[in-house]
């Protein structure tokens, strides 16, 4: 192959790839739009400040109907199948008092967790791994949350109301 027929092809390539990043980067802007617009739904459903487990259980059993299967400590992880594939979590284990809530949702036989501020499950929840729930993904690793912010539980919900509705591919670019 000629020095001008690979500068040829390596820009051709080039191309392609700035295409996809670029088509990756609207279509993270667009997941991030409606995202927010769900957000803002649920937020009026229980407002954007602490929730507790009741609110919670309510809002996603009201949102998401008999797919949520409930939310739960970090050591009361349930197992999700195909009727019940959501659920939130709390950091905390169940003899203390609560901190974070994070989402799970079942996907084949694995599972994608969102944590709004964007962190490694392995590190938050190192026992995920040994729940049943097949291979644990994480979505996008920016953070939607501020560190003053207490809205982790909309969040949440809402997280899984966008997963439902626009799927796995999408739901990891939030």
């Amino acid at each position: 192959m000629s020095k001008k027929q690979r500068e040829k092809d390596a820009n051709i390539l080039y191309k392609k790839i700035l295409k996809d990043v670029e088509s990756r980067k609207q279509r993270e802007k667009d997941a991030n739009i409606l995202y927010k617009k769900i957000l803002k739904d649920v937020e009026s459903l229980i407002g954007d400040k602490t929730t507790y487990l009741e609110q919670l259980n309510g809002a996603g059993k009201k949102i998401l109907g008999v797919k949520y299967k409930g939310t739960f400590p970090s050591d009361k992880i349930p197992k999700l199948n195909d009727l019940t594939p959501y659920c939130v979590l709390n950091l905390d284990k169940s003899k203390e008092p609560g901190s974070h809530w994070v989402a799970l949702a079942k996907y084949g036989n694995n599972s994608i967790l969102y944590d709004s501020f964007g962190r490694d499950n392995k590190q938050i929840i190192p026992s995920l791994r040994y729940s049943g729930n097949g291979r644990i993904f994480d979505t996008d690793k920016d953070s939607e949350q501020k560190i003053k912010e207490t809205n982790c539980g909309a969040r949440c919900i809402a997280w899984l109301k966008f997963f439902d509705e626009y799927g796995a591919k999408n739901s990891m670019l939030i």
